[in-house]
């Protein structure tokens, strides 16, 4: 089957742009062992990029270097899914308290993933955060400013970062690329954000999110960062 198309751009596949229409990268999160002991090939199949879970709130090194090698069997481009560490026995409320320590956190995730990415040849392009660490980077400009300053340290990596958030402006500013993200299975309000979960509809029957990560290339904003619009 022929795969969706995508943009160029840090970590995304340069597969062009169909007549000027900016074009539409499938994102899912995976390793996070929700589809069984067979992994999340079935999901592998239908995507372009996927975000791998980093081993602090789901997954560990074996399931880490699977999924890796999954999605570069299928020529899945590879992300980052770091998170706040969500395992019953983590101290997840001390990093939480204190945002200067995220970038420490984020960079260990993001090298252990690369590191295991490296035995296939192939290197973790974007960041795309967990849970309660996505959603407070697209509501807290200081969270938002730590995730930024652990994607400047590494380099290179392009960020996934909730449409209309304080995240993209803040990538923006400190010149780190950004993707914006939209839901398949999600409501949307009629100003852009997404509906509370609490709604009824709000959610769709699907087990798993598929976001799809618009991005439209060559795009600069001010201040030197690059800006891919949702699709």
């Amino acid at each position: 089957m022929d795969r969706p198309l995508c943009t160029g751009g840090p970590g995304i596949r340069d597969t062009g742009i169909l007549g000027g229409v900016p074009v539409i990268d499938l994102n899912a999160d995976v390793g996070e062992e929700a589809s069984g002991p067979d992994g999340d090939g079935a999901l592998l199949d239908v995507v372009t990029s996927a975000s791998v879970a980093c081993g602090f709130h789901a997954g560990d090194p074996s399931v880490m270097r699977r999924t890796l090698g999954d999605a570069v069997e299928r020529g899945v481009v590879v992300g980052a899914h770091p998170s706040y560490p969500d395992r019953p026995d983590s101290d997840a409320g001390t990093w939480r308290s204190r945002p200067r320590d995220s970038p420490t956190n984020l960079l260990y995730q993001i090298g252990a993933l690369d590191g295991l990415a490296r035995a296939y040849t192939t290197r973790v392009s974007l960041l795309k955060p967990h849970g309660a660490l996505y959603h407070r980077m697209g509501e807290d400009e200081a969270c938002a400013k730590a995730v930024c300053d652990a994607l400047r340290a590494y380099g290179n990596l392009a960020l996934l970062a909730p449409y209309g958030s304080v995240a993209i402006a803040v990538a923006e500013r400190f010149g780190v690329e950004v993707a914006t993200e939209a839901f398949a299975d999600r409501a949307y309000l009629p100003d852009g954000p997404a509906g509370p979960e609490s709604d009824v509809g709000a959610r769709g029957d699907r087990r798993r999110r598929c976001g799809g990560a618009g991005r439209h290339a060559g795009r600069r904003e001010p201040g030197g960062g690059r800006r891919r619009n949702s699709g």
